[in-house]
């Protein structure tokens, strides 16, 4: 898979032919307002889903809404200045690389956001790993060919931001006769027949070669910060820097590592996946700008095009049809409900804790949507003697879920169906459970909505509070939150 669209030059201003035909009268209508004192950005429009191309079956099949969370954002249709900027300092090409994360979907997602942002800020082509067997995959089932990127929809991220993306044998294609500092030291292979293991071997050397040092750098103990300016280097001295209102908050702790002209001259940079290198964070607490405005920016990319794919949200509009029809009051609660890992979680979650831990915000006879790993539905049988659940399975047949073409879509589309919940409860430590979250938090919910099972982190989701070590356990309101504002 192989996209390379040109970036943008700029953010539009007074000219309207900067901005596509469709939406050049929204934006100029209802380009911001202001809000307390502040410019805040509307969100224009709601994403689409175009779900008819799929042709589904069954029940609900002529009821499907969307449900897009994603917006038609068109100031965001232009990169920032400082970010095309960045990307003409340094080599041409210049490279990103990463060893896909070992676990299974939530957490090599993780890891694969944070590329995509490095590879935003720093202007570089992303190249994707070579093809793996994915593990966790629903319903028993695995599928060789999934790329990460199959789940998700490139082709408008890369026309938005410009990004390109390669494969793996694309890369070595291209570099196999490179002249470029430092990798004419090495040996490249005209073609991709390595093992796993030596292709990441091989990738060190190369970013060793190029002295790159993220090589090494711990993201759960080193915060990698941009500076203003592009290129420039971050002087702590400079009230800017020194009176920052997020940084420290957004280092929490760790050591700031800034990334420099040094780093951007690097050829190739290459992110392994080491028990110390993991980045099984959320891609706001991996790195963040300086200018708050393009954090901002960043995130609204993420919410708008890092996303699943339309066919999962629309499968999940049609089960929440059915399941709105069927629910008690055309309402719902839902649960995440992990039970394949996380031993010591687990014993926690027997259904007395859960009843227990739900009893303040659910109501008596209330249904309650179930997404879980538990193969074995007997397991909520006393939760059913309070509570109307519902499963994926109840909805299987009705909602001709094998339409799917992609049997790995189930658990997402399980989850994007447990996003829309009057409340959600989730399973503390799961990345599963925090992607729902993070969902909950682009549709709007309050935060008050959300609650986890674990006693001691029940109201988490509600409190005010930074991002703190360990990143992965939860995600974070400053995700979303706020990111509308210019």
């Amino acid at each position: 898979m192989y996209y390379q669209i040109k970036p943008l030059p700029q953010r539009p201003g007074a000219n309207p032919n900067t901005v596509p035909d469709e939406e050049r009268q929204i934006f100029y209508k209802n380009e911001s307002f202001t809000n307390g004192g502040e410019e805040m950005l509307v969100s224009n429009s709601q994403g689409s889903m175009e779900c008819g191309i799929y042709n589904f079956k069954g029940k609900g099949s002529d009821s499907i809404s969307n449900i897009a969370y994603w917006n038609k954002v068109p100031y965001d249709y232009h990169m920032p200045k400082e970010l095309i900027d960045m990307k003409e300092i340094g080599p041409t090409p210049k490279y990103l690389a990463f060893e896909r994360d070992n676990a299974g979907w939530n957490n090599a997602r993780l890891g694969y956001e944070c590329m995509i942002l490095l590879a935003l800020l720093t202007g570089r082509t992303l190249v994707m790993p070579p093809q793996r067997e994915m593990s966790q995959q629903s319903r028993g089932d695995t599928n060789k060919e999934n790329f990460l990127e199959g789940f998700m929809p490139f082709e408008q991220l890369s026309k938005v931001t410009g990004l390109e993306v390669i494969s793996m044998d694309e890369f070595f294609k291209r570099e196999s006769a490179v002249t470029a500092k430092g990798l004419e030291k090495l040996n490249m292979p005209s073609t991709l027949k390595l093992s796993l293991k030596n292709i990441y071997r091989l990738l060190t050397e190369m970013a060793l070669i190029s002295n790159n040092t993220l090589v090494t750098l711990n993201p759960k103990k080193n915060g990698l910060v941009f500076p203003f300016e592009p290129g420039s280097s971050i002087n702590m001295e400079d009230i800017r820097y020194k009176d920052h209102p997020t940084l420290k908050l957004w280092l929490n702790g760790r050591k700031m590592i800034q990334y420099d002209q040094n780093l951007q001259q690097t050829p190739i940079l290459y992110w392994p996946a080491h028990k110390e290198t993991r980045l099984l964070m959320p891609f706001y607490t991996f790195t963040m700008h300086s200018n708050e405005s393009i954090n901002r920016y960043l995130k609204r990319i993420f919410r708008d095009y890092v996303r699943y794919e339309n066919e999962i949200f629309c499968k999940a509009s049609q089960i929440l049809s059915l399941l709105k029809n069927d629910a008690v009051n055309g309402t719902f609660s839902s649960f995440h409900v992990r039970r394949g890992d996380f031993y010591l979680e687990k014993k926690k979650t027997t259904p007395e804790e859960m009843m227990v831990a739900a009893e303040p915000y659910l109501k008596k006879g209330e249904t309650v949507y179930i997404a879980t790993d538990e193969r074995n539905k007997t397991f909520f049988s006393p939760l059913q003697k309070i509570y109307d659940l519902k499963f994926l399975d109840d909805f299987w047949e009705r909602a001709s879920v094998d339409d799917l073409s992609n049997k790995s879509f189930v658990a997402m589309v399980d989850g994007v169906v447990a996003s829309h919940g009057r409340t959600y409860t989730g399973t503390w430590f799961s990345t599963y459970s925090a992607y729902i979250l993070r969902m909950r938090g682009y549709l709007g919910h309050p935060r008050s909505s959300n609650w986890y099972f674990l006693r001691r982190k029940r109201n988490n989701p509600q409190i005010e509070q930074w991002p703190v070590n360990p990143f992965w356990m939860t995600e974070w309101y400053q995700g979303w939150e706020g990111i509308d504002q210019k």
